[in-house]
């Protein structure tokens, strides 16, 4: 051996011979995978790579002929006693081509001569997809896409194939396009990709979705797919501005969506049961995670401006959106709260849409409203930060939009009958937000902060008054002294807006209200212990009685300190405070 580049020439022979000869070890196939994608991870390691001459051999040669793992029925060759199940050994081509993927694309040259390289190396792809374009032939096209459209399509009953062999072949491609798609991170890479995929190959998958809507080993990686061509990675999706290719990408996906919505969640509340846990999740839940993760890349990309959809009166944003609604009406809270992935998913879109489209959750059907109200509420007691963070930035952008609705005398009778609808939801999170800055360690007080301005001024005479007095009842006078005097500074300079300015002010403001409540309190306990260890002396009790007390004030939830000394209704509506602004 004379030098790195032959020793690493050696090692991916036989990595290669692998991934040729061993198509029945699934831990030998899975190890090797892994240590390819190793091997290809940051740029000096590919820059190394791409110089050898079995990686440029295996890139203009990576058929299935080559590499029989790569094969749609490889699965069925696999060893009886195997256990990797078949959708991981499927995964393993999107690790397989993501390697791939970083090698390719780190020969991009940014010239004319990138375009003849893309389209050899999808040579293979092209393949596979022609064959399909042909088994699909006789479906309807989905490019006049609409919903009378469905009422008229029958079954499909291919005659050139299968379903069993479609689906595998389906499977195949989308794994191994979104390898590539998450390697494709350039500008230049990515839209090379998206020529290929549009308009020749992406309206398949459509079809595909539409006719195999009830298997979730091919929807699953099918929106996966999807979910990663949407992805804004590296700002990768900007496209010429005399090309229509991001809003082309956005229509195909929103349709994706609606045929989700219309065809695999009308399947699967209808026929999966809650009580197998496995198959629910699967089937139903995970989808979704992907469908809300798809909504949120397209809001959050920045590359659609989605007030043309309504200048033209193109329904695929109100599409997107209804399918997130539909979604909603589909799952439980207590779903959205038990699953953390599915948690994290829902409560960051939520977040998103506030900013994108706060009118859209604002102006939402009382109940629905009272759903998502709710799922916040909940969201606050949520010990993960992420989760925390999407609430508090969803209810001070809600609560912005309603008090510049109000201001400007613009405010929908929606938007109204939805805020004092629940006025008594919105006092319990300004009763949960207090109770996490006086008695809990509050880590993120600057963005509790915000939305806390908002909920005071909402109900400021009838609400924020109330809980002063309950806070100051009780105590002794020189402990009520610090207790007002606190609660008076919490309020000093601070204009009954919602101003960025007075936002930061408040944030101040609360900062020192909670050192000051905390001194106080922490000077009440000491004071207490002191005098309850007096009383307690001159009087013989026997050590289980103490220690069965000590049991009980332990185990007091800190909600009560708050929640018991503050009424639990208001006599005004909020919206009538709210017109006194």
């Amino acid at each position: 051996i004379v030098d790195e580049e032959q020793l690493l020439s050696i090692f991916i022979k036989k990595l290669f011979t692998n991934l040729q000869y061993s198509t029945i070890t699934d831990k030998l196939i899975e190890r090797t995978v892994g240590c390819f994608s190793d091997l290809s991870q940051g740029y000096q390691s590919v820059r190394r790579l791409v110089k050898l001459d079995p990686i440029q051999y295996f890139i203009n040669n990576h058929t299935q002929d080559l590499f029989p793992f790569l094969h749609h029925s490889s699965t069925t060759k696999r060893s009886n006693n195997s256990n990797i199940s078949a959708s991981s050994w499927s995964r393993l081509r999107t690790t397989f081509y993501a390697a791939v993927g970083r090698m390719l694309m780190h020969e991009f040259r940014y010239d004319e001569d990138d375009d003849d390289r893309v389209e050899a190396f999808m040579k293979p792809f092209a393949n596979h997809s022609n064959r399909l374009l042909q088994i699909f032939k006789e479906f309807p096209d989905f490019t006049a896409f609409n919903v009378a459209q469905f009422a008229t399509m029958g079954q499909f009953n291919p005659t050139m194939a299968s379903l069993d062999e479609i689906q595998s072949l389906i499977i195949g491609i989308v794994r191994d396009l979104r390898g590539l798609c998450s390697a494709f991170v350039s500008k230049q890479a990515y839209a090379s990709l998206f020529d290929w995929l549009y308009p020749s190959y992406l309206p398949l998958f459509l079809k595909a979705l539409y006719v195999f809507y009830d298997r979730s080993d091919v929807y699953n990686p099918l929106l996966k797919f999807f979910h990663e061509l949407t992805s804004n990675r590296q700002e990768r999706l900007a496209f010429d501005s005399t090309k229509p290719s991001a809003y082309l990408l956005f229509r195909e996906t929103s349709n994706l969506l609606y045929i989700f919505q219309t065809k695999t969640i009308v399947h699967v509340n209808a026929t999966i049961p809650e009580s197998d846990g496995v198959l629910f999740y699967k089937a139903k839940l995970k989808p979704i995670i992907t469908c809300l993760r798809i909504i949120r890349a397209c809001l959050i990309g920045n590359y659609v401006n989605f007030g043309v959809f309504h200048l033209y009166s193109d329904p695929c944003f109100d599409n997107c959106l209804q399918v997130f609604l539909s979604i909603l009406t589909s799952i439980k809270q207590t779903h959205l709260l038990s699953y953390p992935k599915l948690t994290i998913a829902y409560f960051t879109l939520i977040e998103t849409l506030s900013l994108v489209q706060s009118d859209f959750l604002a102006n939402l059907r009382t109940p629905l409203f009272g759903y998502v109200l709710e799922t916040i509420s909940e969201g606050f007691l949520s010990p993960d930060q992420t989760v925390q963070n999407s609430c508090c930035i969803f209810l001070d952008t809600f609560l912005s939009y309603v008090f510049r609705s109000a201001k400007k005398s613009t405010a929908p009778a929606s938007l109204m009958a939805n805020v004092n609808e629940y006025g008594n939801l919105f006092r319990q999170i300004l009763i949960n937000l207090l109770n996490g800055i006086i008695f809990a360690e509050c880590k993120n007080i600057y963005a509790v902060s915000k939305p806390l301005l908002g909920l005071i001024l909402l109900n400021e005479n009838q609400f924020f008054t109330e809980i002063k007095q309950q806070l100051l009842y009780g105590h002794t006078q020189t402990k009520q002294a610090v207790l007002s005097t606190a609660l008076d500074k919490l309020m000093t300079g601070i204009d009954r807006t919602l101003t960025q300015v007075n936002k930061e002010h408040f944030t101040q403001n609360i900062t020192q209200f909670r050192n000051d409540i905390q001194d106080s309190l922490r000077g009440m306990m000491i004071n207490n212990n002191n005098d309850l260890s007096s009383f307690m002396s001159s009087i013989p009790l026997s050590s289980s009685f103490l220690s069965t007390a000590s049991a009980i004030a332990t185990n007091v939830p800190v909600t009560i300190a708050i929640s018991t000394l503050i009424p639990s209704s208001s006599s005004a509506a909020p919206v009538e405070e709210l017109m006194t602004l």
